[in-house]
């Protein structure tokens, strides 16, 4: 009867198996890595690209910018003034 195998066959094939599952496995792990090294690297140039202000920060903007509005209104006004009195005279 020919049903039973050599011995060394039989524990090189499953030896071959277990090398090639492992060598899916690693290749599995590293495009897991390689992504989350992508994601990473994402994310640290949104931080560093990321232009949002704190609420504080923010209301403390718009106080200047009405300041500087309201500064560059009464400027205005004072030259318009100017330039009627100029041309009066």
């Amino acid at each position: 009867m020919t049903l039973q195998q050599p011995l060394s066959g039989s524990c090189n094939n499953s030896s071959e198996t277990a090398k090639d599952a492992t060598v899916e496995h690693l290749k599995a792990a590293l495009i897991e890595i390689q992504l989350c090294s992508r994601l990473e690297s994402l994310l640290l140039k949104k931080k560093s690209l990321n232009n949002g202000d704190s609420p504080e920060l923010h209301t403390e903007k718009v106080e200047k910018l009405k300041v500087l509005s309201e500064s560059l209104a009464n400027s205005t006004s004072q030259a318009e003034k100017r330039i009627l009195d100029h041309r009066e005279w």
